[in-house]
C-alpha cells in the first residue's frame, strides 16, 4: 500500500465515526441495528438536610431543592430552609462571615456613587429578605434617614430588633 493510499485510508477514518475493525483494512463493524437505546431519567435528588456548622449546601443541592417544584412549594421550602439556619451573620452568609466587612464597604462604595450623582434618595429605604438585618445596619443606615425591613423568618426579626 502506498503512502498515498494509506493517508486516505486515515482521513477517511477520522471523518467515520465507525470504529475500525481489527479484520481486514477495508471491512467495517456493522452499527447496531437493534432498537434505540432507551435513556432513562436519574431520579430526583433527595433533598439536601438544611445547614449545619459543617455543611452549607452548593449551588447544585440547592438546585435540586428548591427549584424542582411548583412556586407555592418553592415558597414553603425557602421559608423551611431559612427557618433552619442559625441567625447570625455567619447563617446569613452561609458561613463566610468573614467576608461581611468587605461586602459591607463596597456596598457603601456603591451606595456613596449613587447619592453623589443624586440618583437615589436617601430618606427611606425598604431592605427585603432582610434577615438579621446585617445590611441595614452595616450599610443602609448608613446612608439612608430611615431603613424598614420586610423579613418573613420569625427568629431572624427578632434578632434584628
Amino acid at each position: 500500500m502506498s503512502s498515498s493510499d494509506a493517508a486516505t485510508k486515515q482521513r477517511a477514518r477520522a471523518r467515520d465515526p465507525t470504529p475500525a475493525s481489527d479484520s481486514s483494512p477495508d471491512t467495517k463493524k456493522p452499527r447496531s441495528s437493534g432498537p434505540p437505546a432507551t435513556s432513562t431519567m436519574p431520579s430526583a435528588p433527595t433533598p439536601p438536610s438544611p445547614p449545619t456548622a459543617d455543611h452549607h449546601p452548593n449551588e447544585d443541592e440547592l438546585t435540586a431543592r428548591y427549584y424542582r417544584d411548583d412556586e407555592s412549594n418553592w415558597y414553603k421550602r425557602s421559608n423551611d430552609y431559612w427557618d433552619a439556619v442559625e441567625p447570625t451573620v455567619d447563617g446569613m452568609l452561609g458561613g463566610f462571615a468573614v467576608l461581611c466587612p468587605e461586602d459591607s464597604r463596597t456596598s457603601l462604595e456603591f451606595l456613596k456613587t449613587m447619592t453623589d450623582r443624586g440618583l437615589i434618595n436617601t430618606k427611606l429605604v425598604l431592605d427585603c429578605g432582610a434577615g438579621i438585618g446585617r445590611v441595614s445596619d452595616k450599610v443602609l443606615l448608613k446612608v439612608f434617614d430611615q431603613s424598614d425591613l420586610l423579613e418573613p423568618c420569625t427568629a431572624f426579626v427578632d434578632q434584628a430588633k
